[in-house]
């Protein structure tokens, strides 16, 4: 089944177009520059860093991402949520099923959403937060069908945050500042990953991951404060 997919997602990537190539490439100028490697690098490295911490709304973009990235984590509990809500074996693959399909929605829905103002997005992650709690003490299909639009939805904010963190970006350094929001986003995430670790001596994973709604609920305001604005038309 897994080199069935990987055909099936090659074949897609085959009716991609294919990018025009560059007349100038970043390494041909380097090379005549006599400039190595670790030059190139380093010096990618200080552009990419120095624009994160220079520019406010690229700053705040990243750090937006980052937080946005790390709280859609909590989908590796998901199987453990079902079973600690009853559900048997054989059904959890079902309700899981249903948070992918809204992770799915939200992906695809992104474009209709990536112009909206910043207010309206953190709307949408505060109602997602809501779902999410509501959800995880619910349980059964009525709770993972509200996990799976909570989950779309704050997977559709992330996706037209990122964007709009490559459009803030205006230095040569894309892939390293890409790599930094990448970073602490999986900080972000591992945080989480050990406090469900430590907590889940004392508390449930339903309660948990409903906890874990409130944190969420509160980067809505992150999300109006510090979410790039769209580009221009």
């Amino acid at each position: 089944m897994s080199v069935a997919a990987t055909v099936v997602h090659g074949g897609f990537a085959l009716l991609l177009p294919a990018a025009p190539r560059a007349a100038d490439a970043d390494e041909t100028r380097e090379v005549a520059d006599g400039r190595g490697l670790l030059s190139r690098y380093t010096g990618m490295l200080r552009a990419g860093i120095g624009e994160v911490s220079h520019e406010t709304v690229l700053r705040r973009g990243v750090i937006l991402s980052s937080v946005l990235v790390g709280f859609l984590a909590f989908d590796e509990y998901f199987g453990l949520l079902a079973r600690d809500g009853g559900t048997t074996t054989a059904v959890v693959p079902l309700l899981v099923a249903i948070t992918v399909a809204g992770q799915v929605v939200g992906t695809a829905a992104a474009g209709r959403t990536a112009s909206m103002r910043a207010v309206t997005m953190s709307r949408v992650v505060a109602v997602g937060a809501v779902l999410l709690g509501v959800g995880a003490l619910l349980g059964g299909v009525a709770g993972f069908a509200a996990i799976g639009v909570g989950y779309g939805s704050l997977g559709n904010v992330m996706i037209v945050s990122e964007a709009r963190v490559q459009e803030a970006i205006t230095g040569p350094a894309r892939a390293t500042v890409t790599s930094v929001s990448g970073l602490f986003g999986e900080i972000t995430a591992l945080l989480i990953y050990v406090g469900f670790a430590v907590c889940s001596t004392w508390f449930s994973v339903t309660t948990l991951v409903a906890a874990l709604a409130v944190p969420v609920l509160a980067s809505a305001a992150l999300v109006r404060r510090w979410l790039p604005p769209p580009p221009a038309a």
